[in-house]
């Protein structure tokens, strides 16, 4: 390889490196994001699933018997909440990945080749890993929905009350 070449080499080495940062920051970045959806999609859901059992509540007596109708509210929210934590779920893969290239063997031969070694970069959401049974076993939207069980006890919670209070006001 000749000193033009090598020039490139390098340059495109180093480019490649400062890729890799911003990818970190984006993922970093991103994750923060992810949580302020969640927050919000939590704050929503109790303030129209409430808004819903206060106005039906509120109403005449026929009204009550739709009381019960109030638990498709949380589990609504509850979707679209396991859809914001899969993709926070590939995010967080992603960063996993990237510390497992950052302290493992490739870090160092990338150097010594000045190329990247088994490790592509821009990749935040982890496409390149879709087909791998790892990722498969992390990121799925099942694992999002039901794996938390701090989510299943949020929105059960209020699925659940929506129904007690049905079965109350059907006396």
């Amino acid at each position: 390889m000749n000193e033009k070449q090598s020039k490139i080499k390098e340059h495109a080495f180093e480019y490649q490196l400062r890729m890799l940062e911003k990818e970190i920051d984006n993922i970093e970045h991103g994750i923060a994001r992810f949580d302020d959806h969640t927050r919000a999609i939590r704050n929503w859901t109790v303030l129209t699933w409430t808004g819903a059992v206060a106005a039906i509540i509120s109403q005449v007596p026929q009204y009550h018997q739709y009381i019960g109708i109030t638990a498709i509210i949380p589990l609504l929210f509850w979707l679209v909440d396991a859809r914001w934590t899969f993709l926070l779920r590939a995010f967080v893969y992603r960063q996993d990945k990237i510390a497992e290239f950052l302290n493992g063997p490739n870090l160092i031969t990338s150097f010594q080749r000045q190329e990247l070694v088994n490790f592509k970069v821009m990749d935040a959401r982890a496409k390149q890993h879709r087909n791998e049974s790892e990722f498969k076993r992390r990121v799925n939207y099942r694992r999002a929905f039901f794996g938390y069980r701090e989510l299943i006890f949020f929105y059960g919670s209020l699925i659940l009350v929506s129904l007690a209070l049905e079965l109350f006001f059907l006396k």
